[in-house]
């Protein structure tokens, strides 16, 4: 059991430093641009919660958002 947590412990270091090195910031300190900020209001409630987002919206929109890799590890 603690050596499963501490693998868990040590991959969520590695990803968060992963992510700061890619990034550059902090995550808290993300600027995201116009678009991507619209996705991310259209997609989350208020502290990053998912909201239901229809299929036709979501498939078009979705990947044309270039910086969703920022948003994904913050949910």
């Amino acid at each position: 059991m603690a050596a499963e947590m501490r693998r868990e412990m040590i991959l969520h270091a590695v990803q968060r430093a992963a992510f700061t090195a890619e990034s550059g910031v902090d995550q808290s300190q993300i600027q995201l641009d116009r678009f991507n900020g619209w996705v991310q209001r259209l997609f989350f409630r208020c502290g990053l919660q998912r909201k239901p987002v229809s299929l036709a919206l979501h498939a078009p929109l979705w990947p044309l958002a270039r910086q969703r890799r920022y948003v994904m590890p913050l949910v």
